[in-house]
């Protein structure tokens, strides 16, 4: 999974603290790997849908 967030530039230099839940079967782990990078991409202005709803079936 990948997670995007923005933040205001006076976090800048800040800690950053995320937490993950899981829930998982016994003997499995969940692994975490995480990343602080700087915008390299394009994007518009506003949200766009993605064509996918929670309610929708798989």
């Amino acid at each position: 999974m990948v997670y995007k967030i923005r933040l205001n530039r006076k976090w800048s230099g800040e800690k950053l603290h995320f937490a993950v839940h899981s829930y998982l079967p016994p003997g499995i782990d969940a692994k975490v790997d995480a990343w602080v990078v700087k915008l390299w991409w394009q994007e518009s202005p506003g949200p766009s849908g993605d064509g996918y709803y929670g309610d929708s079936p798989s």
